[in-house]
């Protein structure tokens, strides 16, 4: 046994063992047949790849997007207008495409801030000009209440730009005319109501009795002119 057994080592075309032994060896080295493909996998298609991560055939919309402006050309009225600020589409005509180029410095933009004014393009970015605005919000204006309740508060005219500091009609106290001759209805500085105030102190009123058309306004009350009689 040990003679066979050396010689086995020595001679690697000869197997070491033989007879049933050898059968059960082959068996156990020989590879796998290919499993036949079931009905929700065809046999001709590659099992390592999926089909939801297969190559896709068009470009990703984010590549496409920025090859938009790679479009044939003669002139740079053949190109697209660029879509970010301080750049600009432009052919070149030695390649006969589009390219999207930086805008010059000074170039004319717009920072998407109503209350700037000339806003310029510089290394590429757009910078805010001068603000054209006295105000953005309501809190800006506060240094202009005066404290006089009948003048209403101060507040943003965001409506109007450039927008202004400019005194808020809805809170503007507006007085109704008073029945009365001698009274006068005026806004109250610290309530901002409308009181009562006697006025027109002397002028002629009439007070609906015959003798008195003559009457004087005095103190709020009519007297009868001394000069008049009925």
């Amino acid at each position: 046994m040990l003679a066979a057994a050396v010689a086995a080592c020595g001679d690697p075309q000869r197997p070491a063992v033989a007879g049933p032994a050898l059968a059960d060896a082959l068996a156990d080295a020989t590879p796998p047949a290919d499993v036949a493909a079931g009905p929700d996998q065809p046999a001709q298609a590659d099992p390592g790849v999926d089909a939801d991560t297969a190559a896709p055939t068009d470009a990703p919309p984010e590549v496409a997007a920025d090859a938009a402006p790679a479009l044939p050309c003669k002139t740079n009225a053949d190109c697209l207008v660029a879509a970010e600020p301080c750049t600009e589409a432009r052919c070149e005509a030695k390649a006969g495409q589009c390219k999207v180029v930086l805008a010059a410095d000074g170039a004319p933009c717009s920072d998407n801030n109503p209350c700037t004014v000339n806003d310029t393009c510089l290394a590429g970015q757009c910078v805010a000009g001068k603000s054209g605005c006295g105000c953005t919000k309501d809190g800006d204006c506060s240094s202009f209440d005066d404290g006089n309740a009948c003048n209403g508060t101060w507040g943003c005219d965001l409506a109007n730009l450039p927008a202004l500091c400019a005194p808020k009609k809805a809170t503007q106290v507006v007085c109704p005319p008073s029945t009365s001759p001698c009274v006068a209805l005026l806004c109250n500085p610290t309530t901002g109501a409308c009181d009562p105030t006697p006025t027109n102190d002397g002028a002629a009123c009439e007070d609906g009795k015959v003798c008195t058309s003559g009457a004087m306004i005095h103190r709020q009350k009519k007297v009868l002119n001394p000069w008049r009689s009925n």
